[in-house]
C-alpha cells in the first residue's frame, strides 16, 4: 500500500437518530455513488470506510448495563447474576442492531459498484476494562492490499473484565489507523456528519482547529443530537486531534450536501472544519513531552 484515505460516515448522517432503527437510504445511496465515482478515476488508491451505529446500535444499548469503552471505570463491578444476564442480552441485541445498519450501508455500496469487504471489530479486537489491548489486524491489511474496500463500524467487543463494551467507530479508527500507518501513508481522515463541520456556541462554523484554538473549540462542542451512547462531536474532535498530533489531518464535513464527499476524496475541501497541527507545532509538542 502507498496512500490511504479513511472515511467515517456518522450515525447522525446515515440514520435519523430521533427514531430508533431508522436509516436514511437516499443519503446512503448518494454517498455510495460518490465513492464509486471517485474509485473509478483512482483505481490504485486505497480507501477504508467506517460508519457509526446511529439510531440502531445506540437505541439498542440505551438504558442497559452495556456502556461505551470510554465510560468504563477502573474497577468495573459486574454485579449480580441477574445484571450479568441483562448485560449479555444487551450485548447480543446491540451487536445485532449495529450489524443490521452495517448490512444496509454495505448493500448500497455494492449496488453502486464498490467492491467491499466487511470486517466486524468484534472479530479482531479484544478489550480489558474498556481498554482495547489485543488485535488481529492482518485481515484488514490484506483486504486493502487485495484491492477491496474494507467497511468497519461501531460494534460491541468482548471485554475480559466487563464482559462486553461498546466500541465506538472513533475507538476502532484509532487502533486500525495506528496499525495501517506503518504500512501506508494515511493522507487524511474524512468525517461526514449532518452539520457543516464543528460549530461554535453561536452556531457558526469553525474553519480550522489547531493547537491555539483546541481548548476553545472543545468547550463549544456538546452532546450529539438524538440517541447517542458514546460521545458525539466531542469524541470526534478529541480523536481527530490525536490524529493531528501524528501528522494526519481530519476534515469534518457536511455529508448531507451532494458532492462534498466526492470532492473531499479528490482533495478538495468544501466547507467544514479542518483539524490539523503544523509540523513545527508537532515538533514543539514532542520536545515538550520529552522534557517532561
Amino acid at each position: 500500500m502507498s496512500e490511504l484515505i479513511v472515511v467515517k460516515l456518522g450515525g447522525s448522517l446515515i440514520t435519523d437518530k430521533a427514531s430508533p432503527n431508522c436509516s436514511r437510504p437516499e443519503v446512503i445511496a448518494r454517498l455510495a455513488s460518490e465513492v464509486s465515482a471517485w474509485l473509478a478515476t483512482k483505481p490504485r488508491e486505497h480507501l477504508l470506510i467506517t460508519h457509526g451505529s446511529g439510531s440502531f446500535g445506540h437505541a439498542a444499548a440505551l438504558g442497559t448495563p452495556l456502556v461505551s469503552a470510554e465510560s468504563v471505570v477502573a474497577s468495573p463491578d459486574l454485579g449480580s447474576s441477574s445484571r450479568q444476564s441483562e448485560l449479555r442480552r444487551a450485548a447480543s441485541r446491540t451487536q445485532l442492531a449495529a450489524s443490521r445498519l452495517h448490512a444496509i450501508v454495505r448493500d448500497h455500496l455494492e449496488e453502486a459498484g464498490v467492491d467491499t469487504f466487511s470486517l466486524a471489530p468484534s472479530s479482531f479486537l479484544l478489550a480489558s476494562a474498556g481498554e482495547l489491548d489485543e488485535r488481529f489486524s492482518e485481515p484488514l491489511a490484506r483486504t486493502l492490499e487485495g484491492g477491496l474496500v474494507p467497511v468497519l463500524y461501531g460494534d460491541v467487543v468482548l471485554d475480559r473484565r466487563c464482559g462486553a463494551v461498546i466500541c465506538s467507530t472513533e475507538t476502532v479508527l484509532e487502533w486500525v489507523v495506528d496499525d495501517l500507518s506503518r504500512r501506508a501513508d494515511v493522507r487524511r481522515i474524512l468525517w461526514l456528519g449532518a452539520t457543516d463541520g464543528i460549530l461554535d456556541v453561536d452556531g457558526q462554523r469553525i474553519d480550522r482547529v489547531d493547537e491555539n484554538s483546541l481548548d476553545e473549540t472543545r468547550e463549544a462542542t456538546g452532546a450529539s443530537g438524538g440517541i447517542d451512547t458514546t460521545g458525539g462531536m466531542r469524541l470526534r474532535l478529541d480523536t481527530a486531534w490525536r490524529f493531528a498530533e501524528r501528522g494526519i489531518p481530519s476534515w469534518i464535513l457536511d455529508g448531507s450536501q451532494a458532492r462534498v464527499l466526492g470532492d473531499a476524496l479528490s482533495g478538495r475541501r468544501v466547507g467544514g472544519t479542518e483539524v490539523s497541527m503544523s509540523a513545527a507545532d508537532r515538533s514543539s509538542a514532542a520536545t515538550g513531552r520529552e522534557g517532561r
